[in-house]
């Protein structure tokens, strides 16, 4: 678990451009004091939270984010069924209102939360673009 952490920190650092994990508090994990104070806003941990909504595709998406990282998704394009993943390589991070994810190396989505909203960007190793927005599900 703690080469997975790892590795979720480091991608963190390489999507923010910070370079190194020295400052970077991941938020589902982080208690320390000092790390709290690291955005104007502070903004809750998404973990044990989903969010669900639609790409520019108009394919719907649900995303957990569980402890540890780990991401549980569904998404579905239109006219197809609904597809659940929570794959080794669905993990997530996030940096106070920052949060970035990936599918198994395949995808990478990187969003923004906006109170009850993430939006976001996203691509993929095909070199395909797409934005998306989500809502907290309560």
């Amino acid at each position: 678990m703690m080469r997975k952490q790892q590795w979720v920190q480091g991608f963190m650092c390489a999507m923010l451009g910070l370079g190194s994990l020295s400052g970077v508090a991941l938020a589902q994990e982080s208690t320390r004091p000092e790390t709290q104070t690291m955005t104007a806003q502070p903004v809750a941990s998404l973990v044990g939270t989903t969010w669900s909504g639609f790409d520019s595709e108009g394919e719907f998406y649900a995303f957990t984010f569980l402890k540890g990282g780990q991401l549980r998704f569904k998404n579905q394009r239109p006219g197809e069924s609904m597809n659940s993943y929570e794959d080794e390589g669905d993990i997530w991070a996030q940096n106070g209102k920052i949060v970035v994810f990936t599918m198994s190396d395949f995808a990478t989505y990187l969003g923004e939360i906006k109170g009850d909203e993430i939006v976001g960007k996203s691509w993929n190793v095909n070199g395909q673009r797409w934005t998306w927005t989500v809502k907290l599900q309560k």
